[in-house]
């Protein structure tokens, strides 16, 4: 899980050595940002740890926390929703079970 606050240096590069050190899902948690920012930062995590895996021969998952249309745009591998979030079925045509 991402926190630029607390990360010494640049934020890909930290998540590129830990997907290089084993990491395999990475999770993209910056709730200050507006979803422009958001995305812009997003994009540089996804292309550092997907780059560092396939060095390594690997897979990474990149999630967007909280924010569907960043990971839509970004094609994220998912979208974390808290409990307080839009509902998976939001904007959904088809019928809840």
């Amino acid at each position: 899980m991402t926190d630029r606050a607390s990360t010494r240096g640049d934020l890909a590069q930290a998540v590129a050595a830990a997907v290089s050190g084993g990491v395999d899902w990475v999770q993209v948690r910056e709730r200050d940002l507006e979803a422009a920012e958001l995305l812009a930062l997003a994009a540089g995590v996804a292309e550092a740890a997907r780059a560092a895996a396939q060095s390594a021969g690997r897979e990474v998952r990149v999630l967007v926390n909280r924010r569907m249309d960043v990971a839509l745009a970004l094609g994220a591998d998912g979208v974390h929703l808290g409990f307080d979030a839009v509902g998976p079925h939001a904007g959904c045509s088809a019928p809840r079970p």
